[in-house]
């Protein structure tokens, strides 16, 4: 045996084959370790995965189902419900509502879960009082809140309900799938026929005698007291929304066209019976003078979803991917968001106090100035 061999054989006994294979060339059956560190080896993995943090989870994990509002289905609830509508009584008591029958309260401070009793996938929310209070959502769902609990109500539909508003607490109406408009007399609910198969997705009106409702293919319709009348969109659109197109003026209109006819409309709003606005797909915007629609230029050709504003002059729209747009008396211009959600409602008290709600839990307010992110509050208990 060589000088060489007797050393690495003494050396090796000490200090581990590691050694060995480095300085006498024999091979290495592992990598040696960084200095410092034990070459004892790592325990093998469990099977148990790491625990995750939840950021202000949802009432539930499941997928929700997509919102007649949008092209594009709300994710899952890893973050926080999908919200599609909001509305207040004042500054210091605002309700939205989304998803398995979530209902957000406002108090002027904070957002806070309150129990809605129910698990139905809730669309629109309106009121004539703080103590007055409908929620409706998916087969035929309505929630009524009495200043204390909300509650299911019956209504005599099983369609699903999109959107709600009311004149007076004796004059509410709501509008669904298949052209359904139900009217409550502050007593009991009876359907208010439009002749309309096609579904509405937004109502809005100045008053008991000037209602309009929007929905698939350009379908308007308009109550005036008395019965519902269709109405029809100008033969083309400008701009983004120039691949739309809308139905020609008959006699005899048809509310089941074979082919699409116009663009879909999500939202309605208007400062008076002659400033009226309608909002959809494409980045469509509508303006009613009292006489005729006409198509507005729009900045943008994604979906729009809603419409809300203090005055003719002061008016905001939410849609896909963080879409704020602002009228003020112009032409409509974009507004920095700050996210990317879909946002599906809009509401405020005054030009400086204004909030939009969308996917995953999006809570933005706007103080005249800039659009700022709210906390979304911890889930409650199960």
């Amino acid at each position: 045996m060589s000088k060489k061999e007797i050393v690495c054989g003494v050396v090796g006994a000490l200090f581990g084959v590691a050694f060995l294979a480095v300085s006498c060339g024999q091979p290495s059956t592992s990598p040696t370790p960084p200095t410092g560190l034990t070459t004892t080896p790592a325990p093998p993995a469990t099977s148990t995965p790491a625990p995750t943090r939840s950021v202000a989870a949802a009432p539930t994990t499941t997928a929700a189902p997509a919102p007649p509002n949008s092209t594009t289905p709300p994710p899952s609830n890893t973050v926080g419900p999908s919200l599609l509508g909001v509305w207040g009584t004042s500054d210091q008591n605002a309700y939205a509502v989304g998803n398995d029958g979530t209902i957000l309260h406002y108090d002027g401070k904070s957002w806070s879960f309150v129990t809605s009793n129910s698990t139905s996938y809730l669309h629109s929310v309106w009121g004539s009082s703080s103590s007055d209070i409908f929620a409706v959502g998916d087969g035929g769902a309505v929630l009524h809140y009495d200043g204390n609990e909300w509650n299911n109500i019956g209504v005599p539909t099983s369609n699903n309900l999109y959107s709600i508003w009311g004149s007076s607490a004796n004059n509410v109406l709501t509008a669904g799938s298949d052209g359904v408009i139900s009217r409550y007399s502050g007593q009991t609910w009876s359907e208010s026929g439009s002749d309309n198969s096609s579904a509405l997705f937004a109502i809005w009106g100045s008053s008991a005698s000037n209602v309009f409702a929007v929905g698939v293919s350009g379908t308007i319709v308009y109550y005036d007291g008395t019965s519902w009348q269709p109405m029809f969109l100008p033969a083309s659109a400008p701009g983004p929304t120039s691949n739309s197109t809308a139905p020609t003026p008959t006699t005899t209109p048809s509310f089941t066209p074979a082919t699409p006819q116009g663009p879909r409309l999500t939202g309605v709003w208007g400062s008076s019976g002659n400033n009226v606005y309608s909002v959809g797909e494409g980045g469509t915007i509508l303006h009613y003078n009292g006489s005729d629609w006409s198509y507005e230029t729009s900045p943008v050709a994604t979906s729009l979803f809603a419409a809300w504003g203090t005055a003719g002059k002061d008016i905001f729209v939410t849609g896909d991917a963080g879409t704020i747009l602002h009228y003020g008396g112009g032409s409509w211009t974009t507004m920095a968001s700050g996210t990317g959600a879909n946002l599906r409602g809009i509401w405020g008290t005054s030009p400086d106090d204004v909030f939009a709600v969308g996917d995953n839990g999006t809570i933005l307010h706007y103080d005249g100035t800039r659009w700022s992110p709210l906390p979304l509050p911890n889930a409650p208990a199960p």
